[in-house]
């Protein structure tokens, strides 16, 4: 077993190498081959002497092997990380080690877009080890699932909820004396502070502790990264000029360490403060500088890169033609450079584009033909996002079939990649479009088949949610016991989740099915436990908070119009309650810039 440790690790510096001697922004191909066939001589040689443990610990390798080598999807590197914790497992390894096939497989979901199952895999290494391990090599893994956690929320938008296992990770690694991992941790951190409302001096800090842990671990990648994260609080607090230097001194860390993504982010950060400005112009300099480094460094896909940092660029000028343009040509490099993953994004954003321009025959043709290929190169998130702009475009056109088509592809395209918590959301959003075109009749049955997948994967808030999308399309049907009954059931699923937010929302559900009972207090019960739940648990996102006291508003107000329409009643109960919290739900909906949730709290 210590043998197979130490081949694991040449393996993870044979990977370090091939990223650091990277041709056109891709680590060495030949290198990670090197990597590859050695790591799997060493799974082979010990599954001939039969020991189990070390065979799965190079396995593992193998699959880091696999996830680093970008021009190819993730498959096979899932395949062999669930091997090998299948292997060990059986095997009966140690908690550190069960851990550490959990966390590889954590970053290959994080590389798939798997958010979901990035937070359940972290859940699971936290409740095996426990969150304040004493054992250095049980801390290294939670702390490095604690990352992917932050990493999933943030891409998914999150940031409430991205906060805390940021905080936890930076806390143990600082234990461990890790600063690489520390200044990590601190990035993500940042990173969550800048998605909150007026915590840009608390992304400063952390972004600039970031710098200080990076420089300590001689490591510029997450140095870069550091910097970028600081030059995003700069400009949000309005320091400009410190802003544009953050971003400068990312951009040279990028630069030196050839490191595509992070110039992305860099160049990205540099224009934004320029567009702030509403200096286009200089935006689209920037851009065309980083074009003429790249070419004097032959770099085909950083050319590219800058390429499609000028459409961009293009487009703030109404230079939509050129734009495409610009846009077309980083493609076709992508594509001769056999970047295949490449070449699909830079279709997606050539779409994009031809969205923003309002040029929507040739968007929708070209997100055809980019669909697919962004399926075949396993980038399933990618197809999707284009098959939502194609039910966008289809509705916009009054194609309601072909929008359905196109919305019954998203949910395909996730089942056919294996993606079952995305293939239960998206059908969801399927029911919602089906009810509103077909009527609610048809809608449930979508609904209860979204169920039906959640409860598949043991996702008990996701099979809530479904059972109070039910509920509501039983109440659009006018079908009170069967309304009440399924809200009944979401709560009940939510309760035993334990998830605030799916509790809360289910007890709206099931309001929104008393009223048509005319159950009036058990529906104002109901929803003030919904607020109470929020509450109680300092959830902090204010878009939850905002939704829980529209329903609050709306329940008042339905009990008001009861009463105006009861000559019985000598005057209406819950205007007042209704007014208070649609006041504050309009607060935060303007808050958080939400202008739909806005107009119905108006």
């Amino acid at each position: 077993e210590t043998e197979a440790d130490a081949l694991r690790v040449i393996t993870k510096a044979q990977i370090a190498s091939a990223r650091d001697r990277c041709k056109n922004g891709c680590a060495d191909a030949e290198a990670l081959d090197d990597a590859l066939r050695a790591a799997k001589a060493s799974a082979s040689t010990f599954d001939s002497r039969g020991e189990k443990i070390a065979k799965a610990v190079t396995l593992l390798a193998v699959a880091e092997v696999h996830l680093a080598d970008v021009s190819k999807d993730f498959s096979q590197a899932l395949q062999t990380a669930k091997l090998s914790l299948s292997i060990l497992q059986e095997a009966g390894a140690d908690k550190s080690r069960l851990a550490m096939a959990r966390r590889v497989l954590g970053d290959i979901y994080l590389a798939q877009g798997r958010y979901y199952m990035v937070s359940q895999t972290a859940n699971e290494v936290v409740k095996l080890i426990g969150e304040s391990p004493d054992v250095m090599a049980e801390a290294r893994e939670v702390a490095g699932v604690l990352i992917q956690h932050a990493k999933a929320k943030l891409d998914a938008r999150e940031a409430s909820a991205a906060l805390k296992p940021a905080q936890e990770a930076s806390r143990l690694y600082e234990k461990m004396g890790d600063p690489r991992g520390a200044a990590s941790a601190g990035c993500q951190e940042a990173l969550a502070y800048l998605q909150r409302p007026n915590a840009q001096a608390l992304a400063r800090r952390a972004a600039i502790r970031a710098v200080s842990f990076a420089k300590d671990a001689g490591d510029g990648r997450i140095e870069a990264r550091a910097w970028n994260a600081a030059g995003q609080a700069y400009l949000q607090e309005g320091s400009v000029d410190e802003a544009l230097q953050a971003q400068r001194q990312s951009m040279s860390l990028a630069r030196e360490k050839n490191d595509l993504d992070a110039i992305s982010d860099a160049l990205d950060g540099i224009m934004n403060i320029y567009a702030r400005d509403e200096l286009p112009e200089k935006a689209s300099a920037a851009a065309e500088e980083e074009l003429m480094n790249a070419k004097k460094l032959g770099n085909r896909r950083h050319e590219a890169l800058a390429q499609q940092k000028m459409a961009t660029a293009m487009m703030m000028q109404d230079r939509a033609r050129e734009a495409v343009r610009r846009a077309t040509d980083a493609a076709e490099k992508l594509r001769q450079a056999g970047d295949r993953k490449g070449e699909a994004k830079a279709l997606q954003l050539i779409v994009e584009l031809q969205c923003q321009a309002k040029r929507n025959v040739e968007a929708m043709q070209s997100a055809k033909e980019a669909t697919q290929l962004l399926v075949e190169v396993g980038n399933v998130k990618g197809a999707v996002h284009l098959l939502q702009i194609l039910t966008s475009l289809h509705m916009e056109m009054g194609n309601g079939e072909e929008a359905l088509k196109a919305a019954y592809a998203q949910a395909k395209c996730y089942k056919d990649a294996g993606f079952t918590e995305e293939e239960a959301g998206a059908t969801m959003g399927v029911a919602e479009m089906v009810a509103s075109m077909r009527g609610p009749r048809e809608g449930i049955r979508l609904a209860k088949e979204s169920a039906s997948i959640y409860h598949s994967i043991g996702d008990l808030a996701g099979e809530s949610k479904a059972q109070v999308q039910v509920s509501g399309l039983q109440v659009q049907l006018k079908a009170a016991s069967s309304a009440v009954q399924a809200g009944k059931l979401a709560e009940e699923l939510a309760r035993k989740s334990g998830d605030p937010k799916a509790i809360s929302a289910a007890l709206q559900g099931v309001a929104e099915s008393y009223i048509l009972s005319e159950r009036w207090n058990e529906a104002v019960a109901s929803v003030k436990e919904a607020v109470d739940v929020i509450e109680k648990a300092g959830i902090k996102d204010e878009s939850t908070r905002a939704q829980a006291l529209q329903s609050t508003a709306s329940v008042h107000l339905s009990v008001a119009n009861f009463d105006v329409n009861n000559p019985s009643r000598p005057r209406p109960r819950g205007l007042k309650e209704s007014l208070k919290a649609g006041e504050e739900a309009l607060r935060l909906w303007r808050k958080i810039g939400d202008k739909q949730n806005e107009a119905t709290a108006l």
